[in-house]
């Protein structure tokens, strides 16, 4: 099917579902005169409505981005901007994100069985997808080391290898990711994907480069999809091989509610290592997701993950559980704000006769993200992330802190 006949559908079910609804969600009441913010704001809502009329689906996007970033609580605006966005054609990933938050609000049930519909049509017409990510990142501890090289073992003092103590640097992320859908009349798709996400430092022994791909069948249903096939990645570290792992993997994501979204991933493979063959064996991991809209611009998320490596040397061989919490929300003044926080730990199976124990890591991570939505560059805007890592272990080398900041674009073609 061409994708005309889809944008022309599309567009007749917006329209029926913008007549359901006022002009401005927040409108003031009848009693009241409006203020001068409220009619500017209705003003500019007309002006997008017209740009849209006229096919200028870029200017109905600015002008409600603008909107909304006065004010992020106005449904209807929020609503019209996931049309502009539908109707370009290339940008579907924001289009899905905004109808998925805007159905968070107290919508009459043809509005929600209208925005279902988008939803699925954006999943049966997007082909492909490609972004990419560059940041500069500062990084307190580049390497994960100890704070110091003189560390007491059993009593007695021992000196770590400088490669084993922390080292800050300050490295450079590029990321390039997509994925290819050949398509059919149906529901089933084959869908290609990879990526290469380098992180590079001054001094190379501690770049690390990584390039995944997974190609398998996938399902589309009504208000999601689920996958599975053939899944993978090569590890370099320090510009060297480092790790490969083949195996399958089956993922998907669900929108149990207009509210909550559940997204789950499961990975079953070998691992081979050119670097370390004790780090060789089974591996196993998987996660489950839960995202909550408690109204269009303000997202709660809860996961939990679990893996299994079976490595050939048991210091190695572990299991590891988190769990994360987060939330993330659009503020005034054009500000987007999230804070995550997940506590993990890591069972390791082997006795070290070195260190007289069997080791036990606990990791704590806190994360905080910002952006302001009215600057943009390059079409995306820049934001900023700040992850603060703390690692302790009942062996002290494996003990550590460490402070990542996170400064660059990611742009979704």
């Amino acid at each position: 099917m061409s994708l005309f006949p889809r944008l022309a559908g599309g567009v007749f079910l917006i329209l029926g579902l913008a007549s359901s609804l006022p002009a401005i969600a927040q409108e003031p009441a009848a009693s009241s005169a409006p203020t001068a913010e409220q009619l500017r704001t209705e003003t500019e809502f007309r002006q997008g409505l017209q740009a849209v009329a006229a096919g200028d689906y870029v200017g109905a996007i600015a002008i409600f981005d603008a909107i909304l970033v006065r004010d992020p609580g106005l449904v209807r605006v929020r609503l019209e901007l996931a049309r502009a966005l539908f109707l370009a054609g290339d940008q579907d990933e924001r289009a899905r994100f905004q109808f998925e938050r805007v159905m968070s609000a107290d919508l009459p049930q043809a509005v929600q069985d209208n925005i279902g519909k988008f939803l699925s049509a954006i999943r049966k017409r997007r082909l492909w997808t490609l972004s990419a990510e560059f940041a500069i990142v500062p990084d307190s501890n580049i390497n994960g080391g100890a704070e110091s090289r003189e560390v007491n073992l059993g009593g007695l003092s021992y000196y770590l290898n400088e490669s084993s103590v922390k080292k800050s640097g300050t490295g450079l992320l590029t990321a390039v990711r997509g994925t290819y859908r050949f398509a059919d009349e149906g529901r089933w798709r084959i869908q290609t994907g990879g990526g290469l996400t380098q992180r590079s430092y001054e001094d190379s022994e501690y770049d690390d480069t990584i390039l995944n791909f997974s190609a398998g069948p996938r399902y589309l249903l009504d208000r999601g999809e689920i996958g599975f096939g053939l899944s993978g990645y090569y590890r370099w570290y320090g510009l060297d091989p480092y790790t490969l792992f083949m195996g399958m993997q089956v993922d998907g994501n669900y929108l149990l509610s207009k509210q909550v979204k559940l997204e789950a991933a499961l990975r079953l493979g070998q691992v081979t290592s050119q670097a370390d063959p004790g780090r060789e064996g089974a591996s196993s991991d998987g996660s489950i997701t839960l995202r909550y809209a408690v109204r269009p611009d303000l997202l709660l998320y809860s996961s939990l993950d679990a893996r299994r490596d079976a490595f050939d040397n048991d210091l190695l061989a572990n299991d590891g559980a988190g769990v994360s919490v987060g939330v993330y929300g659009d503020l005034p003044w054009g500000f987007s704000a999230g804070a995550s926080a997940r506590l993990g730990k890591t069972w390791f199976e082997g006795f070290s006769d070195f260190f007289q124990t069997t080791r036990r890591d606990e990791n704590r991570q806190y994360g905080f993200s910002l952006l302001n939505r009215s600057l943009i560059f390059w079409q995306t805007t820049p934001s900023f992330r700040y992850t603060h890592v703390e690692n302790s272990s009942n062996v002290d080398i494996y003990t550590y802190d460490r402070d990542i900041f996170q400064i660059g674009l990611t742009k979704e073609f």
